[in-house]
């Protein structure tokens, strides 16, 4: 699915986002680091919501 977003960024004509890009302990599936952007996909573990402030406390 990570290739499909991709694919999906690229033919909207968006710039290529870094991949596996590390925060802390974590590993990003993709960014846009120079403006905090990541995009994640995975299982429900990342949609809790004590995950996402973990994120944005590194």
């Amino acid at each position: 699915m990570e290739t499909r977003i991709r694919m999906a960024i690229h033919d909207a004509g968006l710039p290529e986002p870094v991949l596996q890009h590390v925060v802390g302990p974590y590993h990003l599936d993709m960014a846009y680091p120079a403006v905090r952007l990541a995009v994640e996909y995975g299982r429900g573990e990342h949609r809790a919501p004590d995950r996402a402030l973990q994120l944005l406390a590194v």
